[in-house]
């Protein structure tokens, strides 16, 4: 750097070169935070990757490694490991940088629109997939005939391929709206000229503005509308089933605890992404919409380090609930873990199953004998038969297995 001053009575003349590195003025875009503060944020994040990272790849092959776990609920789970991994690899150490660099901007221009976009894009796909598993959910429980025909596994994938391409189509003007400049900071008259790269995702156009708005009502406020609705309507089905129905087996109250269980889950990670999630729309919507001037900057640094770390423990925080609320989880874990996770699918320990009766006349080829056979399901509370024709008996074909 070249730079002179000379002092003329009152007045500064000063001549500068432009610089490339960063003074330590420079104002901060977050708060300033004491050194064991940083560290200790450091260490927090390092962590929640860690554990994040750990867990979400223990889902994915817990389900690949046990054949009894692959059911339309746990692919999507599963959809939503991804996308927490993807979440995780790319946005926390852009948390970690700006913790201890707030600007200038240190990981290139690729980043600066990779990460916000990816961002956005996560976000979208997870809760498109936690809309979709309590649909599923619905049908399943509130719905079992029409379960039969529309929760099947190519179903399943599909809805999932839409998922990821919508959200990539959706999220596409977050590109467009992030901006990576070049700023020029100077402290004063007599103080050199900083040249400092910055990356930026700000609504300055009405239309930037209308975008981020109604990205936040089509994917928080009216997701959120649809999910209450629809876990009503489950928890009725499930806790209005009279007594006396429930008592007629032991296999049978067993199977409706373990659906409920299933339920009490699924409900968990839904408040939880809604817990984590809020508080960072409600912050980016305000953002948006206030002026620059009307922005506290120091205030917002202090938001942001807690709303990241919301952010972060939702990605990480679903294997910790699955293996806590979830028996069946927990059990594939621990044969996964011990090599015994390839165990083919059970008639009895399913949780979830769909059925369709036929009744038929059969002849029997050794005996003579005609033997009844009926296969418990969870989505259907059957009712033990005092007795069947000798004639007839019920075969039931199990569709689907149990989720977690």
């Amino acid at each position: 750097m070249n730079s002179s001053c000379v002092n003329d009575t009152a007045e500064c003349n000063c001549s500068q070169s432009l610089n490339e590195s960063a003074p330590q003025w420079l104002p901060p875009l977050y708060t300033d935070m004491s050194e064991p503060a940083r560290i200790a944020v450091t260490v927090l994040y390092c962590v929640i990757f860690a554990v994040g990272m750990a867990g979400n790849i223990l889902v994915i092959v817990v389900v690949w490694r046990c054949l009894d776990m692959r059911t339309t609920t746990n692919y999507f789970l599963v959809n939503l490991s991804v996308a927490d991994l993807l979440f995780l690899l790319l946005c926390v150490p852009v948390g970690l940088m700006e913790t201890w660099i707030q600007y200038p901007w240190y990981l290139g221009e690729t980043m600066c629109y990779v990460s916000p976009y990816v961002e956005q894009v996560v976000f979208q796909a997870s809760i498109l997939t936690i809309a979709a598993i309590s649909v599923e959910r619905y049908f399943a429980i509130c719905r079992p005939l029409q379960a039969m025909y529309v929760l099947t596994r190519r179903r399943t994938f599909i809805a999932i391929a839409l998922v990821w391409l919508l959200c990539l189509l959706l999220c596409s003007p977050v590109i467009t709206i992030t901006i990576f400049q070049v700023d020029k900071y100077q402290k004063d008259e007599c103080s050199p000229i900083y040249l400092a790269h910055n990356c930026l995702s700000i609504a300055r156009t009405a239309p930037a503005v209308a975008y981020f708005t109604t990205i936040t009502l089509v994917f928080l406020v009216f997701p959120l509308a649809l999910l209450c609705g629809l876990y009503v309507s489950i928890c009725r089905k499930l806790y209005d089933v009279p007594m006396t129905e429930s008592r007629d087996c032991k296999s049978q109250r067993a199977k409706m605890k373990s659906r409920r269980q299933v339920v009490h889950m699924l409900i968990s990670v839904v408040a939880l992404f809604f817990i984590c999630l809020t508080p960072h729309r409600v912050l980016q919507s305000w953002v948006l919409l206030t002026t620059d001037n009307n922005i506290n900057m120091e205030l917002v640094g202090t938001f942001v380090v807690f709303i990241r770390t919301l952010v972060y423990l939702n990605s990480t925080l679903n294997p910790v609930l699955y293996t806590l609320v979830s028996c069946k989880f927990r059990n594939a874990l621990v044969r996964t873990l011990s090599g015994r996770g390839r165990k083919r699918f059970s008639t009895i320990s399913s949780a979830t199953h769909f059925f369709t009766a036929r009744n038929s006349t059969t002849k029997s080829n050794h005996t003579g004998s005609r033997k009844d056979t009926l296969q418990m399901t969870d989505l259907m509370l059957v009712l033990q038969s005092e007795k069947k024709p000798p004639e007839h008996k019920v075969v039931l074909r199990k569709v689907q297995s149990t989720s977690f």
